[in-house]
This record gives C-alpha cells, structure tokens and sequence, in this order.
C-alpha cells in the first residue's frame, strides 16, 4: 500500500504544483515533441494560477543522465520514481499504435497514487473491436486510468493532406502540431482549475485472507499465444495449492458479452485492474518489441502499491546502455520487477520463493 500524500488541498487545487512530463525520449524528435508538451503544459497552468519557474520534471533532462556517461539505469529509474511521487499530476504522451511501454508504466503508478493524469493523443488512429462492434481511441486499459484526453483535435482527424507540394505540406504539419500543443494547453488550464475532477475512479483495497493471491497478465488475451501461456501458468500455479487470478480484458466470449453487454472491454480492463489492486503477487508477460499498454501499466500500478512482481521475459537480445548495462525492457519495467525470469517453468519458483 502506498504511503504518498497528494500535494494538493483537501478542495482538490493545487498547492504547490509539481508536473511530470511521460513520454518516449529515446531520440531527439521524441525529446523535441516532450519538450514541446512540456511548454504547452507550463503556459497552460500559468495561465489560471501562480506558480514557480521549476514545476516540471522532464525525465533524462531532470534525471541529468547526459551528462554522465557512467551513469546507472538504476539512479535513473529511482529519479523518476521520486519525481513520481513529488508529482501533483501526470502528463502522458500515448502515441502510435504500439504504446510506450514505459510511459504506460507510469501511467500506472500515477494511477496508484491516485494522481490527475492528461492522456496526450497526438494521431488519428482509432481501435476498433470487431467481434463486440465497439470502437475507442485510447485502449480501455490506459482510458479508465487517465481522467482528460487531448491532443489532435477532430476537425483534423479526419482531413487529408490537399497538397503535395513539400513547403506547404510541412506547414500542413505545423499547423496540426500547433493545435495539438493547443489542446494541451487547454486541459492543462482546465487541470489547474480542477485537479481533483481528472482523479479516476479507483477498485476498493480489500485485504486477502489466506493464502496469497498470485494475478497473471500476459497481455490480457490479446492473442492466441498470451491466452495459451496464462493457461499453463494458471495451471502450473494451481497444482501447488496457490490462489490465481487472470488478466482476461482482450478475450471473446459470449459470456462476457452477455454480462457487459454496453462497454464490454472497458467493464473487462475494470475488472482486470481491480485484480491488480488486489493481488498480493503480481506476474507479467513483457515479450514483443512493446510490452502490452494494459500490462505495462498494470505493472506499474503494482509497483505503486508495493505488490511483488515476476516478469516473464523470454526474448533472446537485450538492449546495450549507453554506460554499458544490459536490460531487457524499458527501465521502468527492468527495476520495479522483485524477479525476472526467462522460462515459463521458472516463475513457479520465483513465486513460491516470494510468497514462502
């Protein structure tokens, strides 16, 4: 459970606003759009109340990490946690199909710190359920934890390009960049005015009674192959007498569309988010090039709680820093794990390690 005091008054308003900027800032055009949201946000704030000149916290710029080339993943990641729980909200820039998965981990914790967060959708895209015929711009994993969306407003989301000429097709973008960032500023005005409105709603924390509870998300049953590993793990875990819960937000069934017949994936990402709260261990799948959005800020969540976590990763490479260390995912991911492991027949023991 965690210990962290919103810095805000008992009405919701701030009193000494702290803003942490989430985004993807792994190249210079990621760090130059991060930048520019940060601004949007400052002018945003400043606009309806008073505030000092240093109330972001950007990280790589504020963690200092470029300017030492030995330093550790590990100050890093335990930088942005602090700056995590200094926060008064969070801005998160959630773009492209394929999350960041570290920027939805911190969606993740801010949501378990109870914090306001500005989901920032820059593109287009549109996800669509074809089997429950319901559509959503955001994933409803990352939607119920975020509490104001902006960015790309509707009047550009479905306009085309009416020129191929490069100078005006550049200003085309400019002008779409332009509204964004002012979007961004308008929730940002509307966040200082308001926080405590943008705080979504959070499951009830019960205590478990007996045996520790063990939750597995393996990406919620988007595919064949994460539905068949929660399987086994499932049935492994149960064969040594433990209590198992499992993410099932992605999966078709009648049964679930009979009992969420209005919001089905959003009823289902609710309950897989409740579990989370509730688990006392929590195991994630973190293959592919992105972990899952949902399974990144469930771990994340976790982490805000305090809850242990295996993370399964099997992939063959891991990724060289630039001091030299070797992780296998995004730091945030890499340093809040209790365990990782590289096997399905491991995380048996790392549980039962963790829970004895």
């Amino acid at each position: 459970m965690s210990n962290h005091k919103p810095n805000r008054n008992p009405d919701g308003n701030f009193r000494k606003p702290y803003i942490y900027i989430a985004a993807r800032l792994y190249d210079p055009g990621d760090r130059l759009r991060a930048t520019q949201i940060e601004r949007a946000t400052i002018k945003g704030l400043k606009s309806q109340i008073t505030v000092r000149s240093d109330f972001t916290f950007l990280p790589y710029r504020d963690t200092h990490e470029f300017l030492r080339p030995d330093f550790a993943m590990r100050e890093i990641f335990d930088g942005d946690v602090h700056a995590l729980r200094r926060a008064t909200a969070v801005v998160a820039l959630l773009k492209d199909p394929a999350k960041d998965d570290g920027v939805c981990w911190e969606v993740g914790f801010a949501y378990g710190l109870r914090l306001p967060v500005i989901a920032v959708v820059p593109d287009s895209l549109t996800l669509l359920d074809t089997e429950r015929g319901c559509s959503f711009p955001l994933e409803p994993f990352l939607d119920l934890m975020t509490g104001l969306k902006c960015g790309l407003p509707q009047e550009y989301r479905a306009r085309q390009s009416i020129t191929k000429v490069p100078e005006r097709y550049l200003e085309e973008l400019r002008e779409q960049n332009r509204a964004v960032l002012a979007d961004v500023e308008a929730a940002a005005a509307q966040l200082a005015l308001k926080p405590q409105q943008f705080v979504t709603e959070f499951p009830l924390q019960t205590k478990t009674r007996g045996k520790p509870l063990v939750h597995v998300d393996c990406g919620g049953g988007r595919f064949e192959w994460q539905r068949i590993l929660a399987n086994d793990l499932i049935t492994d875990l149960k064969q040594f007498s433990m209590r198992v819960s499992s993410a099932s937000r992605w999966r078709s069934s009648l049964r679930m569309r009979a009992k969420f017949p209005n919001r089905p994936l959003h009823d289902a990402a609710w309950s897989d988010i409740a579990k989370t709260v509730k688990c006392d261990v929590l195991i994630t799948c973190t293959d592919y090039s992105e972990t899952d959005s949902g399974t990144a800020a469930s771990q994340g969540l976790a982490s805000a709680l305090g809850k242990k976590i295996v993370m399964l990763h099997t992939g063959a490479l891991k990724y060289k820093m630039r001091g030299g260390e070797e992780l296998f995912r995004n730091i945030m991911l890499e340093f809040s794990s209790t365990k990782i492991v590289q096997t399905k027949s491991q995380v048996i023991d790392a549980v039962r390690n963790i829970i004895r």
